[in-house]
């Protein structure tokens, strides 16, 4: 018999190695095993000598209910562990909408760039200005006549007030209240633009609309804010007739910006028009509609030289200070709110 297992071959005695002496009980660790052979014992000697001197353990399978389902292994369910499986199988995101399983997360080639929101790019922000366009297109022809009458009356009073409203009351309240409508909105939609957000990428697709939704409601409560601070005001120091007048005078105003804002939110959707373009042209229209208002309270409240500086103050605290006011609300809510929904 000759050594195999080695660099250099050399006859070794062909002593069994079933059974190792030792003294006591059997050594069941495989270190004493070892050391109870003779230092000369090859590796296949050591080998066999474990092998023939380590009993087999018994292997004692658990009789506990498997829980967590092992595929291949039995277990003995009972009746209330098949009751609670679902619950088993729930995870922490079970629910929530943002979680897909079935979309898979394998990608083929490049990762694509995403792309930033834009207000020309949404589908519902389109539909919503074409619908606007045609109701206006409709509404200011059949409404011209009125609206160019109305608009010479604000810089040529007559002598004796008459309502601006008297030729069919209804359908001039309609089409104020319309125009006053489009520009709320058309406000919204420029100051949305402007934010930074729409720069930004969302996490969900409802949050542009929020954020827009968010912004029309303040510009909303807004302009009902100065509407009744106007009536509650001039209800206390002028004459129903002259409160009446200032109502109307305010309302077509408010109109008027409606329609000269639009064409400037349609340049600045689809035809990217210059930030510093559309901001000149937004402050353009709305200096020049507080001015016809300042006029128009001057017109219609103080009439005489002495009651300039009662208009300075007048028109300071019911038209300036909720302009800046508006301003800073909007601020706050998109920089804070909003990017947390």
């Amino acid at each position: 018999m000759t050594q195999t297992d080695s660099i250099s071959t050399q006859p070794v005695s062909a002593k069994p190695v079933s059974a190792v002496s030792h003294k006591g009980k059997l050594p069941f660790n495989a270190a004493r095993i070892i050391d109870a052979l003779p230092a000369d014992a090859t590796p296949a000697q050591q080998d066999s000598a474990i092998q023939a001197n380590l009993p087999e353990r018994v292997r004692i399978r658990s009789t506990r209910p498997d829980t967590l389902e092992i595929p291949g292994i039995p277990a003995k369910k009972s009746k209330s562990l098949s009751e609670l499986t679902s619950h088993y199988r729930q995870t922490f995101f079970d629910g929530n909408h943002f979680m897909h399983p079935e979309v898979s997360d394998a990608r083929l080639g490049i990762q694509e760039t995403p792309l930033p929101y834009q207000l020309r790019r949404d589908d519902g922000i389109t539909a919503l200005l074409l619908l606007v366009l045609m109701l206006m297109l409709v509404t200011f022809s059949k409404s011209k006549k009125s609206l160019l009458k109305q608009a010479k009356e604000l810089f040529n009073p007559p002598r004796e007030y008459h309502s601006l409203f008297n030729d069919e009351p209804g359908d001039q309240q309609r089409t104020m209240s319309f125009f006053v409508s489009l520009a709320l909105l058309t406000l919204s939609l420029l100051l949305f633009s402007f934010n930074k957000l729409t720069n930004s990428y969302f996490i969900s697709p409802e949050q542009p609309y929020l954020t827009l939704l968010s912004n029309l409601l303040v510009v909303v409560i807004y302009y009902f804010f100065k509407k009744v601070s106007y009536h509650f005001v001039n209800w206390i120091f002028f004459d129903k007739t002259k409160n009446k007048k200032w109502q109307e005078t305010y309302s077509f105003v408010y109109a008027a910006e409606g329609m000269f804002l639009f064409p400037i939110l349609l340049l600045t959707v689809y035809f990217d028009l210059n930030t510093i373009h559309t901001l000149f042209c937004l402050g353009f229209v709305v200096l020049l509609t507080r001015i016809i208002l300042l006029y128009e309270t001057y017109i219609i409240f103080f009439p005489k030289i002495h009651g300039f500086l009662h208009l300075i103050v007048y028109f300071c605290a019911l038209e300036i200070t909720p302009l800046l006011i508006l301003c800073r609300v909007l601020a706050f809510i998109n920089n804070n709110f909003v990017i947390k929904i």
